[in-house]
């Protein structure tokens, strides 16, 4: 879906966001007629049709919206392969052999942004000066993706920052990356690329390890891994489960502009399915909460057909216009 398809399904929206600034005054009148416990088809309809326009002006503004996503962890733990993977667009230089990521970057990609932060536990002195960049950028972000190398089990440095600056904070995934190398390592079966059985039963016991030491939700933990030297297809392992965990989490406001930026590859119809229910349900919301905010005489029993039948037209445009973007 290109941003010019984007802007066309929402041109219709300009005339109502100015009509909503221009003219305040409307609502002040309607809610001084609060206590009317009925409407004329006019008042109402004209009620109905500010209520349309202001859930459209939320639905545009909620498309055009530019997600900010952090990737923190240490280095060598796989950040930008992850990136990479997800958002089909290298952030950095890939390299095993040396730190790749120095300084902190905001990276655009597509209508989005990455804060590809440098990795913790260097030295002394780097962890500090970056303890205070993920202090000050975690604020800004919507979703954070911790990488950690499954294998790695020096992770103290990562509980301080967890514990103390972000957990009150946006969500927050741990992702165990490389998980390849799990022992017993020669069980994983590379012609499928997925772990073996005794792979699994270890990492079941990695997950409950990370969450009492990091005291995460369990379903805020993935693990995943990626194959960096396939040239011509991608190949991975448990991508897709990371992103349904990451869309049945983020407010259903902000489902749409982070699903619209992933890859086609690692989206399924489960995926998407979340991703259009809540680009609904948030239509849903608006409407009630606009409506009742602002015209209290919908609350009565005498609209309570009238309010059915309007949010069933609020649902279908909602929907409709989730199919012109992602369909």
């Amino acid at each position: 879906m290109t941003q010019e398809r984007v802007n066309k399904a929402i041109d219709f929206l300009r005339e109502a966001t100015a009509y909503l600034k221009n003219h305040p005054e409307e609502f002040k009148n309607n809610n001084n007629n609060n206590n009317k416990d009925s409407l004329s088809e006019t008042e109402y309809n004209d009620i109905e049709n500010k209520i349309k326009d202001f859930v459209n002006l939320k639905l545009s503004e909620s498309i055009k919206y530019k997600p900010k996503i952090g990737v923190f962890g240490k280095t060598g733990a796989g950040k930008s392969s992850l990136c990479n993977a997800i958002f089909g667009k290298k952030i950095s230089e890939v390299s095993d052999i040396k730190a790749c990521t120095r300084t902190l970057n905001e990276i655009p990609v597509g209508n989005m942004t990455l804060v590809d932060a440098p990795g913790i536990g260097e030295t002394i002195e780097r962890h500090i000066e970056y303890r205070n960049l993920y202090k000050e950028f975690a604020q800004q972000c919507d979703l954070i993706l911790w990488v950690m190398k499954a294998d790695d089990r020096a992770y103290a440095e990562a509980q301080d920052i967890y514990e103390n600056d972000l957990k009150s904070g946006c969500p927050v995934f741990i992702v165990l990356s490389q998980i390849d190398k799990i022992a017993p390592h020669r069980e994983w079966n590379w012609d499928t690329f997925e772990p073996g059985p005794n792979q699994i039963k270890n990492i079941e016991e990695k997950i409950n390890e990370v969450k009492d030491a990091f005291r995460i939700d369990p379903s805020h933990i993935s693990y995943v891994s990626i194959d960096t030297e396939a040239s011509e297809t991608d190949i991975n392992f448990n991508l897709e489960t990371l992103l349904e965990r990451i869309i049945s989490t983020i407010p259903n406001k902000k489902k749409a502009s982070i699903y619209r930026e992933t890859k086609k590859e690692i989206r399924t119809e489960k995926i998407e399915k979340k991703v259009e229910k809540g680009f609904i349900e948030y239509a849903l919301d608006t409407a009630e909460e606009f409506a009742y905010r602002y015209f209290p005489v919908l609350k009565t029993p005498f609209f309570k057909k009238p309010i059915r039948k309007m949010k069933e037209y609020i649902a279908n445009g909602a929907k409709s216009l989730f199919k012109s973007i992602f369909g």
